[in-house]
């Protein structure tokens, strides 16, 4: 008896975008989706379009055609705060965590984006902004806990070991209390015994924290040992899409990563 699984629901969903600079097609009609609490995989070689299609989704470009919603709502009508505020947080290629800060000022200034007080509240020491400000300190202190980084608050951020520094940036995101947490090449520059331990926090992260996961990756075992779903992209257009198995034994991913004569 064959198990019929769920239909997929996207809390975000991706049709037709497309991005051009200059006559150049950068992404050609991307359309998928990324479903609630998945890990979703986004791969392809080098120049496919990955990094162009998170900064459409985070709104540092403005797609030329298409939609792109998040759980319903049109995200091209934000500005990049603006997503931020409805959930969704992204990392960048290169850290930029702040190296003469300490580690918990660091990952507290994850939570700017959904402050409530204002400017002046916060210059003048008015009690509601005292008291938001030490919520936010204990909501890092919390943070770090979970990823074993406690022992390491007081410290500033320089000088600490490169896979630390990983991790400190990823619960800086999750202060920002993402719906959608997305990643661009965390594994960049890591060993494989710190990709694999970094694989692993990623799972734990999606499991405690409750969240959804958009990865951009070239490290292909990390990636097709997470993820519930990956996208191919290839020149601009999505090559395949499927569950990890699917996906390795798709003929097209094959030759556009090993060639033809493979």
């Amino acid at each position: 008896m064959n198990t019929v699984l769920p239909p997929r629901v996207p809390l975000l969903d991706l049709a037709d975008v497309a991005l051009t600079f200059g006559g150049v097609k950068a992404l050609t009609g991307v359309s998928f989706g990324v479903a609630g609490g998945e890990i979703c995989g986004l791969i392809g070689p080098n120049g496919a379009g990955k990094t162009s299609l998170f900064n459409c989704i985070s709104r540092l470009y403005q797609p030329t055609a298409g939609a792109i919603t998040f759980d319903g709502a049109d995200l091209l009508t934000l500005k990049p705060h603006q997503v931020v505020s409805r959930g969704i947080v992204r990392t960048f290629q290169n850290l930029g965590l702040f190296a003469d800060l300490t580690v918990l000022d660091n990952v507290a200034l994850g939570a700017k984006y959904r402050s409530s007080t204002n400017i002046f509240s916060s210059m003048v020491g008015l009690p509601s902004a005292r008291r938001e400000h030490a919520a936010v300190k204990d909501e890092a202190v919390d943070i770090l806990t979970r990823l074993d980084l406690e022992h390491l608050k007081d410290l500033p951020a320089s000088g600490l070991p490169y896979p630390t520094l990983k991790r400190i940036e990823l619960a800086r995101a999750l202060v920002a209390r993402p719906r959608l947490l997305m990643l661009d090449e965390p594994a960049g520059g890591l060993t494989h015994g710190e990709v694999d331990e970094l694989g692993e926090m990623i799972r734990r992260i999606r499991s405690e924290f409750g969240i959804t996961v958009l990865l951009v990756e070239h490290h292909m075992g990390m990636v097709m040992g997470i993820s519930d779903h990956v996208v191919v992209l290839d020149f601009g257009r999505v090559l395949a899409e499927g569950s990890p198995t699917e996906v390795q034994a798709n003929p097209a991913v094959i030759e556009a990563y090993l060639g033809s004569a493979a």
